[in-house]
């Protein structure tokens, strides 16, 4: 079990990661400091990324204190998934949290078509510009 990246210490890491054609990083933007769903969705989330599948990477943004990260994206409603694969948004959806919400939500992501682009979820939006703020390696440098 490895320990979860962390924009503001792993950088350099995460950058590499985003700009592989067929790596997939999960992005979960959620406030667990008063957001009682989104301490449901980290427990889950912690699985997840503590036990990725070959090119997938998670990452969970907290909206005070990955601000930077998440820029003038303002979500709807708390959790949200954001999910590239390379420089493509395959989608951006809140988290149900009722049931097998989260573990059916990624399923339904993890599915070979989505991923072909013969299918994109139904939620997908504009690009909230998440993976380009993640993508400068030494932002951190001063």
């Amino acid at each position: 079990m490895s320990r979860p990246l962390n924009p503001w210490d792993d950088a350099s890491i995460l950058a590499q990661r985003l700009q592989c054609t067929n790596a997939r990083v999960y992005i979960i933007i959620g406030a667990t400091e008063w957001c009682s769903r989104c301490r449901d969705v980290r427990v889950q989330f912690d699985l997840y990324a503590d036990h990725p599948l070959l090119d997938e990477t998670w990452l969970w943004l907290d909206l005070v204190e990955h601000g930077e990260f998440i820029g003038d994206y303002q979500p709807e409603n708390l959790p949200m998934l954001i999910l590239y694969q390379g420089a493509q948004l395959l989608a951006c959806l809140e988290i149900e949290t009722v049931g097998h919400g989260f573990e059916a939500t990624v399923d339904l992501l993890r599915t070979p078509s989505l991923s072909s682009g013969e299918k994109k979820h139904r939620s997908a939006i504009t690009d909230p510009g998440i993976r380009e703020r993640l993508l400068v390696q030494d932002w951190a440098v001063e």
